[in-house]
C-alpha cells in the first residue's frame, strides 16, 4: 500500500509535501525543501501526486498540471474547471493552503467559504457548477488583479488539528501525510505499557508484550495440518509487526479479526533470525471501540494476579479469562501446568 511506503519514507527521515496545486503533478517526485529548524541545510522531500486524491479525474488531474501556476481562487476555478466535489477535496487536504492571504484566515474558513458558494449556485447532474458569464479561453491573457475573493475572507474558524487533519487526508488519500494515525493514541499506550516495532528486536524469546497499530496486510494460508492460522501485519508508525493467531487466540479474539483496522495485540515474541522477530498473539482488541480496551493498569495487575496464583497465595482465586465474546471462563489447569496457559485474562 501507498500509505506503508509513506511510512517507511518518514521512518527514513524523507519529509513528505502535501498535495499542492501549484506543485504537485500526476506522479510523485522530489522537490527540494528549503532549510528549517530540523534541518538548516534543506533537504530533499517528496510531493504527492494528484493521482492520490480519491476522486479526482483525469481530465481535472491533467488540467491542473497543464494551468499550472494559479495566481486566484478565480484562476484556479477557471482554468482548472474542478467540480464542486473535486474543489472541496482539494481545499479539506491542504491543497490551497498556498493561495490563503496572511489576515489569519485557515482552511476550515476556505472549505466554509467554498461549500456555501457551491451552495448558492446551480450545478449540472455530475455536481460540476453550471456558469453563467462567459468562460475564460485556454490561452487567453488574464489581468493580474490578486485574489480579491481570498482577501476578504474572514478568519472565523480554527486551524484543524493534527489529528482532524491524519483523518482527512486518510478518508480522501488513504494516505496519513501529517503524521501516523497512532499518534493520537499514543498517551493511552504509553500508559499501557506498549512495545513498538522498532523495540521488539530488543527483547528475548517469548517476552510477553502488547503492540498496536494499523493492520496492512491479513493472510490465511492453507496448513499442512488442516487448522487455519491467521498471519497480521500491522504498522504502528516505526514499523511493521507481524503476528499470528492461532485457534485459541481466534476464539479469544472473535470476530474483530478480520473486521477492525485499528488493533491491540497481546502475544509473545518469537525470534526468527538475528533481525527477525514475530508475535505468537495471545488476543487482540479493537482500538476503535474504547469501551473494550484494557485499562491502563492491565499489565501491572495481570503480571502480579498470575504471580501470586503461580505461588500459591492462599486464598487466591483462579484467574478468570474473558474473550470477546464475553463468555468467562475459569481456569482449572493445575499450577504446575498453567505456565501453558496462553489465553490473555481480564480480572474483575
Amino acid at each position: 500500500p501507498q500509505r506503508l511506503m509513506v511510512a517507511e519514507a518518514r521512518r527514513m527521515g524523507i519529509e513528505i509535501l502535501p498535495v499542492d496545486v501549484n506543485k504537485s503533478t500526476t506522479e510523485m517526485h522530489l522537490e527540494w525543501v528549503p532549510e528549517t529548524q530540523e534541518a538548516p541545510e534543506g533537504r530533499w522531500g517528496i510531493r504527492l501526486s494528484f493521482n492520490t486524491v480519491l476522486g479526482l479525474t483525469q481530465n481535472e488531474m491533467r488540467r491542473l498540471e497543464r494551468s499550472q501556476p494559479f495566481d486566484s481562487l478565480a484562476d484556479l476555478r477557471d482554468r482548472a474547471r474542478l467540480s464542486k466535489k473535486s474543489f472541496e477535496h482539494l481545499a479539506q487536504l491542504g491543497a490551497i493552503d498556498s493561495m490563503l492571504p496572511a489576515t489569519g484566515a485557515s482552511r476550515t474558513d476556505l472549505v466554509h467559504h467554498l461549500e456555501f458558494l457551491h451552495s448558492a449556485t446551480k450545478r449540472d447532474r455530475t455536481g460540476r457548477t453550471l456558469r453563467t458569464g462567459r468562460p475564460q479561453v485556454e490561452g487567453q491573457q488574464a489581468f493580474t488583479l490578486g485574489d480579491t475573493e481570498l482577501a476578504t475572507l474572514p478568519a472565523l474558524f480554527p486551524q484543524p488539528t493534527d489529528e482532524q487533519k491524519i483523518r482527512t487526508e486518510l478518508d480522501l488519500t488513504a494516505i496519513d501525510t501529517t503524521g501516523h494515525l497512532m499518534q493520537s493514541h499514543q498517551p493511552y499506550l504509553d500508559a499501557l505499557g506498549a512495545t513498538t516495532a522498532d523495540q521488539l528486536l530488543k527483547l528475548r524469546n517469548h517476552t510477553r508484550v502488547l503492540v498496536a497499530g494499523v493492520r496492512v496486510a491479513t493472510q490465511t494460508p492453507p496448513m499442512r495440518s488442516g487448522d487455519r492460522v491467521v498471519f497480521i501485519s500491522v504498522d504502528d508508525g516505526t514499523g511493521v509487526i507481524d503476528a499470528s493467531f492461532f485457534a485459541q487466540a481466534q476464539h479469544a479474539t472473535g470476530d474483530i479479526l478480520f473486521s477492525t483496522r485499528l488493533m491491540l495485540i497481546e502475544g509473545t515474541t518469537r525470534r526468527t533470525g538475528t533481525r527477525g522477530i514475530t508475535l505468537q498473539a495471545i488476543r487482540a482488541w479493537d482500538m476503535h471501540d474504547p469501551t473494550s480496551l484494557p485499562d491502563p493498569d492491565y499489565w501491572d495487575t495481570q503480571r502480579t494476579h498470575w504471580a501470586q496464583w503461580f505461588a500459591g497465595a492462599p486464598q487466591m482465586p483462579a484467574p478468570t479469562v474473558v474473550h470477546q465474546s464475553q463468555l468467562r471462563q475459569r481456569v482449572q489447569s493445575q499450577r504446575a501446568q498453567s505456565q501453558d496457559v496462553r489465553t490473555p485474562v481480564r480480572y474483575r
